[in-house]
């Protein structure tokens, strides 16, 4: 994905209708505008990470406290991918500040789904207050995402989880 790779604001219309193989007219008809295109393609993104997602946390069977860390792992794995760039919905966040903006809104939809999953495991592992567990196992993913992000270390993403591991210690 193009926005992914070089940002919502430094990919245009043009850039979108060559990398498809389509004229930018064409491209148009589909999308009357840049916002539109950028809404349909974070919920389409958005929809693939989730099903991912989903996936991991089958694997991980009855393991509550596995499915909580289990992001975390996948993370790790992706900063090894030449084509990774951070999480998209971050980065899209970062970039669009517009707090109303369709982007913005596609990124908070996801990162509830995350957030009420965490919480319906942390449920189901018998943690005491799971609500607050899962805010925070998902705050921590986020920053495991953002330091890598700054830092470049593969070592974020590790501390973030290790510091998952103490709260969930900590709310058992």
């Amino acid at each position: 994905m193009l926005f992914y790779k070089a940002g919502i604001r430094a990919t245009g219309m043009e850039d979108i209708a060559k990398a498809v193989g389509i004229s930018k007219p064409s491209l148009y008809h589909y999308f009357p505008n840049k916002d539109q295109l950028i809404e349909e393609a974070y919920k389409f993104f958005s929809a693939r990470c989730r099903a991912d997602y989903m996936l991991a946390w089958e694997e991980c069977g009855d393991n509550y406290k596995k499915k909580l860390l289990i992001l975390f792992d996948k993370t790790k794995l992706s900063l090894n991918d030449p084509d990774f760039y951070g999480c998209p919905f971050l980065n899209a966040s970062a970039e669009i500040t517009d707090k109303k903006s369709p982007v913005r809104k596609v990124s908070h939809a996801h990162y509830k789904f995350v957030v009420n999953h965490l919480t319906e495991f942390a449920q189901h592992a018998k943690l005491k207050q799971p609500e607050i567990v899962g805010q925070k196992v998902a705050a921590l993913i986020l920053s495991g995402y953002a330091a890598w992000l700054v830092t470049g270390s593969k070592d974020s993403v590790t501390n973030a989880r290790q510091t998952a591991e103490i709260i969930i210690r900590e709310y058992t």
